[in-house]
């Protein structure tokens, strides 16, 4: 007999002695003063009564291995914990057993993470902003799973920057009141709300703007073998550039309390290509970083950063900063983790393996693949010393996907990251998602929602991170002509963007593409 608990604990042990203790449980909040009363009964909805006589006794050892300990015998629960941290997880624990457990055991758990940071990043800067209600309700999917740290992706305007209000919205915009608002629901949740926004490429938005023009690497934007892109880049070596970001950065690190920052950073394509294309792209590069650490320094707040500009540029033999932690992303299976992880571990540098909930320019997922990607990273990560894992939920092309087909991946993420020793195969997934999501008696969802995030692998072409459904949707594709001149920019795409391990397997797998692309991909500039 094993509990349904997700993710698994450490240890756990079941004796043959019943408990005649049932859900829900009578607890004295006067016991755990520490801990939010309401918090508890929101997150851990229908596990506890208050009450003057309590089920559970508390127990606090700060000198312990373990972060909480669960004793059940008979008649009572005995909770040891670290920290409060460690307190609130046994509570949750507690929960899982209790919701779906009629008749229990006698039990012991002894529990604690394999990494240190387990943390959710949501975009919320590609046609989707969620309401502060739906953010909230995804912050409590995530403490009964056990994450400890959230980020939101901003790139552009999808945060209301008190320095440049007149760029934003406050219909397209989170403000600076609905971020406090979000990061005191994370903390009393024990979930670090971790400030997060791109600092060099990705800088479209600005760079579209005539006070911002200037500083971009290639102001009239980018060519490459025929394609005009538009300015993504920074010129990282004008300090205008740095002063801007100093400025985007001081705006947003005031509506949080945690003491990092992810500054991004990733897939700078134009750097080097323009105003600096006579300098040394590694040293310009690493130079900008250093610059970067220190606004973060100088705000008291430690650097996070994406690596990929790393492997890209070589920058690993240069004078890269220590104290900056460095998040190495990949979303295809195929992704090297081992490879890129090894290259980190080997140069010292602390650093995060960040997979994919691999939702994003699909409709339903692709559950297959997020399952082999995350446990890749995860894997790579424990093997090579990662201090966190964050897990990515993008919003490329207008952010089509529903929330709910993100969910199986934190679930699986959750469980794997605390626990990489036991993976949950698509049953014991599925089952978790009704149990404790979905909440569906039936047992249908569950199963549902993981088939049909396969159903990617009927289509006639297999594309990284994206379906063939959601490219006829999102390109307006209406003949064959159109599906072969999109195909044609995929594969360019593929070649110029992915690593071989990545490009080796989808190139041959496409079906025969035009030499020619019409002026609709030509030319995204005047698009």
């Amino acid at each position: 007999m094993m509990y349904n608990i997700v993710p698994m604990p450490q240890k756990i042990l079941i004796y043959e002695k019943k408990c005649s203790l049932s859900f829900p449980l009578h607890l004295n909040f006067n016991d755990i003063y520490i801990l939010n009363e309401k918090v508890i009964l929101d997150v851990c909805n229908g596990a506890f009564i208050s009450s003057e006589k309590s089920d559970i006794s508390f127990v606090s050892k700060s000198d312990t291995t373990f972060e909480y300990k669960i004793i059940a015998d008979e008649n009572l629960i005995t909770v040891t914990y670290k920290s409060e941290s460690g307190l609130f997880h046994a509570l949750v624990t507690l929960w899982q057993i209790f919701k779906n457990e009629k008749e229990l055991k006698c039990f012991e758990i002894e529990d604690f993470p394999d990494i240190e940071n387990r943390g959710f990043m949501l975009d919320i800067s590609r046609g989707k902003i969620p309401k502060t209600e739906t953010l909230k309700h995804l912050i409590n999917i995530l403490s009964r799973f056990k994450f400890n740290q959230l980020q939101f992706y901003i790139e552009g305007f999808s945060f209301m920057y008190p320095s440049f209000k007149k760029y934003c919205d406050s219909n397209s915009s989170l403000t600076v009141e609905e971020i406090k608002e979000i990061n005191s629901y994370c903390e009393k949740r024990f979930i670090e709300f971790v400030p997060n926004q791109n600092s060099l490429g990705h800088m479209a938005p600005w760079l579209s703007k005539n006070e911002f023009s200037h500083l971009a690497e290639c102001e009239g934007g980018f060519s490459y073998k025929g394609f005009t892109l538009p300015a993504t880049t920074l010129d990282a070596a004008n300090e205008k550039s740095i002063e801007f970001i100093e400025k985007l950065t001081v705006d947003l690190i005031s509506c949080f309390d945690s003491e990092k920052i992810h500054m991004g950073l990733d897939e700078p394509f134009e750097m080097g290509k323009g105003k600096n294309c006579k300098s040394d792209v590694a040293k310009l590069f690493v130079d900008y970083v250093n610059k970067l650490n220190l606004i973060c320094k100088n705000h008291n707040k430690k650097m996070m950063m994406w690596s990929d500009a790393l492997h890209r540029f070589n920058c690993f033999n240069r004078n890269l900063p220590k104290d900056v932690t460095y998040l190495e992303w990949g979303y295809e299976k195929e992704y090297p983790f081992d490879e890129r992880c090894k290259k980190l571990y080997d140069n010292k540098l602390d650093f995060y393996v960040c997979p994919g909930t691999s939702s994003w320019m699909s409709f339903t997922g692709m559950t297959d693949n997020m399952i082999q990607n995350i446990n890749n990273a995860v894997q790579s990560g424990i093997k090579f010393g990662a201090k966190g894992v964050l897990l990515t939920d993008w919003g490329d092309c207008n952010h089509m996907q529903p929330l709910s087909v993100s969910y199986p991946g934190i679930v699986f993420c959750g469980a794997l990251s605390w626990n990489s020793k036991i993976m949950l195969n698509k049953n014991n997934l599925a089952e978790a998602l009704n149990i404790f999501i979905y909440e569906d008696e039936n047992k249908i969802m569950g199963n549902l929602t993981l088939d049909a995030g396969n159903y990617y692998k009927f289509e006639e072409t297999q594309l990284p991170c994206r379906t063939l459904a959601h490219l006829f949707y999102s390109e307006e594709i209406k003949n064959h002509k159109e599906y072969v001149e999109s195909l044609t920019f995929i594969s360019f795409l593929i070649k110029v963007l992915s690593l071989p391990q990545i490009s080796s397997v989808y190139l041959p797998a496409l079906p025969k593409t035009s030499k020619k692309i019409s002026a609709k991909y030509c030319n995204l500039q005047k698009n």
